[in-house]
């Protein structure tokens, strides 16, 4: 991952799965990560407080306004004011998809947070690659900060459930 960033100026977003991998992820990575499963894992949204580098917080699957906003507290109640909230889908009755991209909550959080939410509208499965194109453009009448994007040159060959091996962040037009 150093190589990758120093090659190419890319910033790198790893998520701390536990406490115990925190350090090891805050020395390789430029932003922490506090994954959707571990979003009300207080334990863990609290130790990534005492680094002094970016956190992001991915929104669980089924996390109201107020649910999503208090991850956030327990990491500046440590002493760190840079986190990130960010918008990645709820789970709901589709079947065709792994999650919804709730495009309500970015006005939400920015009427009641002054953090700063990305969306990230990659696929949601597999089947539903097709239909990312289009998603950046229509988050942008939502008005997020920032729009998370994941690439790879060959998506049939990605090691994870859905396209990710690079991450680039670029505002909205």
């Amino acid at each position: 991952m150093a190589e990758i960033r120093s090659r190419f100026g890319l910033r790198i977003v790893t998520e701390a799965i536990d406490n115990e991998t925190l350090d090891l992820v805050a020395e390789w990575a430029d932003v922490v990560q506090i994954g959707a499963r571990n979003m009300q894992n207080f334990p863990c949204s609290s130790a990534p407080g005492q680094l002094r580098k970016p956190v992001m917080i991915k929104r669980g699957l089924s996390a109201t306004l107020d649910e999503f906003l208090m991850p956030p507290k327990y990491v500046m109640s440590e002493g760190n004011y840079e986190v990130i909230l960010c918008e990645r889908g709820v789970r709901t009755f589709a079947d065709h998809t792994r999650n919804t991209l709730d495009l309500s909550i970015i006005p939400a959080v920015r009427r009641v947070s002054h953090l700063p939410i990305l969306s990230n509208p990659r696929p949601r499965h597999r089947k539903a690659r097709q239909s990312c194109c289009p998603w950046p453009r229509t988050q942008s009448l939502r008005a997020p900060t920032a729009i998370l994007s994941r690439s790879t040159t060959i998506p049939e060959k990605a090691l994870s459930t859905v396209p990710s091996p690079s991450i680039r962040i670029s505002s909205p037009a």
